[in-house]
C-alpha cells in the first residue's frame, strides 16, 4: 500500500488536509481509500497527522481504518478507456467538502492512479 497526504485550500482559505491510500489489486485494478485528516504540533518540536473519529468528535492520533472516518473511496483502471468510480460514505457534505473532494480527484487521485496503471501495465501502452 502506498500513502500520500495531500493538502488544498480553497477560494474561501479553508485548509483542507487528506491522506489517500492506493492499492494495486493483481487485476491491475487500482483502489483508493481518502481519509481527512489534520496536522498537529506539540511544546516539544513534536509534530504529525491526527484522523477524525467516524463515531465522535475525538481525534485518533494512530491510523485505525475500523475507527477513522473516511471521506470516499473508489477505483481506476483502464480497459482501453480510463474507469474510474468514486464511493461516497458518508449521506451528508458540506459545499466546500464536494468542492475539495472533486478538486482532489481531478488533481491528485486521478493522475496517481493513472501513474500506477501505467507502472503496473508496463508493456504495454496506456494513454
Amino acid at each position: 500500500m502506498k500513502k500520500e497526504i495531500l493538502r488544498y485550500l480553497d477560494q474561501l482559505g479553508t485548509y483542507f488536509l487528506f491522506e489517500v491510500h492506493y492499492e494495486m489489486t493483481d487485476s491491475g485494478l487500482v483502489e483508493f481509500n481518502v481519509y481527512p485528516a489534520s496536522e498537529w504540533s506539540g511544546s516539544d518540536n513534536t509534530h504529525g497527522v491526527s484522523y477524525f473519529d467516524k463515531h465522535s468528535s475525538d481525534d485518533i492520533y494512530e491510523f485505525n481504518n475500523d475507527t477513522c472516518r473516511k471521506l470516499f473511496d473508489g477505483s481506476y483502471r483502464s480497459r482501453g478507456v480510463w474507469e474510474g468510480r468514486i464511493y461516497f460514505g458518508d449521506d451528508e457534505y458540506w459545499s466546500n467538502e464536494l468542492m475539495g473532494m472533486a478538486i482532489l480527484f481531478e488533481k491528485w487521485i486521478e493522475p496517481q492512479c493513472k501513474i500506477y496503471c501505467r507502472e503496473y501495465h508496463s508493456n504495454s501502452t496506456l494513454d
